[in-house]
C-alpha cells in the first residue's frame, strides 16, 4: 500500500488514505526446454524449477490430489507378482533397503504426478547383471544436451537442490543414461523415462496439466477464501477525520490506536482512515459489490470438472468425490459404480501398467529373474459375489461407503 503523491512527488495536502497494490496476473508455468549460459543440461522451464510448480499444485489442490490418488492407488493395485514362484525371493529385494513392491510405489506415484520417472541402475562388478536399482526423485534430474555424435542425450544430472546448485554441497553430478553394453564403463547410471509429448524432446510433461489453469484456479479460490475469513479483506467502514492533516506521525498514531479497536476475532474488522481538511472535502464512499457465492459455486464446479476430465475420470465417484452436479458416491447403486470403475480400469489404469510394465520387466530380466512381473489388480468391494440382475440393487452408504441392502428403490 501506499500514500497518493501529487505530480512533483509532494504530498498531496487534501486527503490521505490507503491503496490497494496491483495483483499480479497469474499464469501457468511452461515446461519449456533450452540451454541456460553454458550449463551442461537444459533447464525444465523456464526458471529450471518446473517440477517444483507441479509439487506445490500436488500439495495444494485438493481436487488434483484426490483425482491423482485414485489413479495411483489403482495403477499400484495390491502390489506386484512374479508369474514365476522361483522369482518370490527377487522381489523381497531391489536393492538391500526396499523390496520391489517399495520401488513400484514410488515409480507410479511419480509416473502419474509428473509424467515420468528415474532410476539410479547400479550394475555389478562384471556388468552382467544389475545389482541393486534405488529410486530418483523426478524433481531431482534434469537432462544433459544431445550429443552432436549420437544426436541422443547421453548424461543426466543429479541435483538435491536446484535453486541452489551453485553451491558447492548441492552441486549437479553426471550420470550416463541406462545403456547396459556400457554396464562396466559406467556401473552406476540413471534410467529417466517419460512419454513422448509433441514438440518436448528432453521432459515430459503430466497428462492432468492440460488442466493447469484451473488447478491454478482451484488454489487462488482457497486461498483468496482462507485470506478472506483470516484477514478481512473487505473494509467495513470509512473513518474521516475533518480536522486537517495532523502530520506523517500523529497520521500513524491515530491509526494504530482505531486499528487496535478492531484487533481480535471479536472484533474483526477493515476500516480506510481519511484525513481532510473539512467535511465538505471529506472522502466519498461507493459501494463495490462483491462477488456472489454464486459465481465461486460455478466456478469450482467448473473447476472440478476439468481437472477429473484431464485426469480422464469420467465419473467422480470412482474416486470418492461427490459433487454437486456431477454425482458421486452419494445415493450410488452397487453395481454401477462396478460399471464406471471397471471403464475407469479399462481405458485409463491398464494402459499405464501396460506402459511401467514394460520398462520394468526388462529392468527385472537384467537382475537374473525368469518370470514376468504383473500387476495384483484392486477389487472395488472385496469379495463382491456375483450381481443377480433380478435383486434389488445396492446402495452405498455415503458416511461408512459400506453397500447396505435395499428391498425396495423408490
Amino acid at each position: 500500500m501506499a500514500e497518493i503523491t501529487t505530480a512533483d512527488n509532494k504530498p498531496s495536502n487534501e486527503k490521505r488514505f490507503y491503496r490497494f497494490d496491483k495483483i499480479n496476473d497469474p499464469a501457468v508455468p511452461a515446461g519449456i526446454e533450452f540451454r541456460a549460459s553454458n550449463n551442461l543440461w537444459m533447464n525444465y522451464g523456464i526458471d529450471n524449477l518446473y517440477p517444483q510448480f507441479i509439487i506445490e499444485m500436488w500439495n495444494k489442490s485438493a481436487i488434483l490430489r484426490t483425482g491423482l490418488l485414485a489413479k495411483i492407488t489403482a495403477v499400484k493395485g495390491n502390489g506386484l507378482e512374479s508369474d514365476d514362484l522361483n522369482d518370490a525371493d527377487g522381489l523381497e529385494q531391489a536393492n538391500p533397503e526396499e523390496t520391489w513392491n517399495d520401488l513400484w510405489a514410488k515409480i507410479v506415484k511419480d509416473f502419474e504426478i509428473f509424467g515420468g520417472y528415474s532410476l539410479n541402475i547400479i550394475w555389478n562388478n562384471a556388468g552382467t547383471e544389475i545389482a541393486e536399482i534405488y529410486h530418483v526423485d523426478f524433481s531431482k534430474v534434469r537432462s544433459g544436451c544431445l550429443d552432436k555424435d549420437s544426436d541422443r542425450v547421453e548424461y543426466y544430472w543429479v541435483s538435491s537442490d536446484w535453486g541452489r546448485y551453485k553451491k558447492p554441497e548441492w552441486k549437479p553430478r553426471a550420470y550416463h543414461k541406462y545403456n547396459p553394453a556400457l554396464a562396466t564403463e559406467f556401473p552406476s547410471q540413471i534410467l529417466y523415462y517419460f512419454e513422448h509429448n509433441p514438440g518436448q524432446i528432453y521432459y515430459g510433461l503430466p497428462d492432468w496439466i492440460a488442466a493447469g489453469t484451473d488447478v491454478m484456479s482451484s488454489v487462488e479460490v482457497s486461498s483468496y477464501h482462507c485470506s478472506h475469513l483470516k484477514q478481512g479483506l473487505t473494509p467495513s467502514m470509512i473513518i474521516n477525520m475533518n480536522n486537517g492533516d495532523p502530520g506523517p506521525i500523529e497520521r500513524q498514531a491515530i491509526f494504530e490506536e482505531i486499528a487496535s479497536s478492531f484487533s481480535g476475532t471479536e472484533n474483526a474488522g477493515k476500516f480506510f482512515l481519511s484525513f481532510n481538511q473539512s467535511k465538505d472535502t471529506q472522502t466519498e464512499v461507493q459501494t463495490i459489490m462483491p462477488v456472489g457465492d454464486d459465481y465461486y459455486l460455478h466456478l469450482s464446479a467448473q473447476v472440478q470438472s476439468a481437472v477429473l476430465s484431464a485426469l480422464r475420470i469420467t465419473n467422480p465417484k470412482i474416486a470418492g468425490l461427490y459433487l454437486e452436479n456431477a454425482g458421486g458416491i452419494k445415493n450410488s447403486t452397487k453395481d454401477e459404480m462396478i460399471v464406471d470403475y471397471e471403464m475407469f480400469f479399462q481405458n485409463v489404469v491398464k494402459p499405464d501398467i501396460k506402459t511401467l510394465l514394460k520398462t520394468m520387466n526388462k529392468l527385472w530380466e537384467k537382475m537374473g529373474n525368469k518370470g514376468k512381473l504383473q500387476v495384483i489388480p484392486i477389487s472395488l468391494f472385496p469379495d463382491n459375489p456375483k450381481v443377480d440382475p433380478t435383486s434389488a440393487p445396492e446402495l452405498v452408504d455415503n458416511k461408512t461407503n459400506v453397500p447396505q441392502a435395499v428391498t425396495q428403490m423408490a
